[in-house]
């Protein structure tokens, strides 16, 4: 994460502009499922990265959603449970994220 403060700070100093970056989840294993990418812009409008972020939380508890079945046919009650802790957190942050677009 360092790398993408730096990178926003030197954007910042040279005048903002949008500067579109990629950030792909490396948690997501390949074979399981095809990595997500989420555009990052660099110099735009706090509302416009909050929505952003906004839509990542969402998308993490939508992929952590479609992996339930495949622990409940494991009858893996551990992952079952990180899961679901892990979709009550995202879920969470998107909540209070979302929050903070209402004014």
């Amino acid at each position: 994460m360092r790398w993408l403060f730096h990178r926003a700070e030197q954007a910042t100093r040279r005048g903002g502009g949008l500067t579109p970056l990629v950030l792909v989840d490396p948690a997501v294993h390949q074979d399981c499922v095809a990595p997500r990418q989420f555009p990052l812009l660099i110099g735009s409008d706090v509302q416009q990265q909050v929505r952003l972020v906004v839509a990542g939380q969402e998308a993490v508890v939508r992929t952590a959603r479609t992996l339930f079945p495949v622990v409940e046919n494991a009858h893996d009650e551990t992952t079952a449970d990180l899961l679901a802790q892990r979709m009550q957190i995202h879920e969470k942050t998107a909540w209070m994220l979302r929050s903070l677009l209402e004014d």
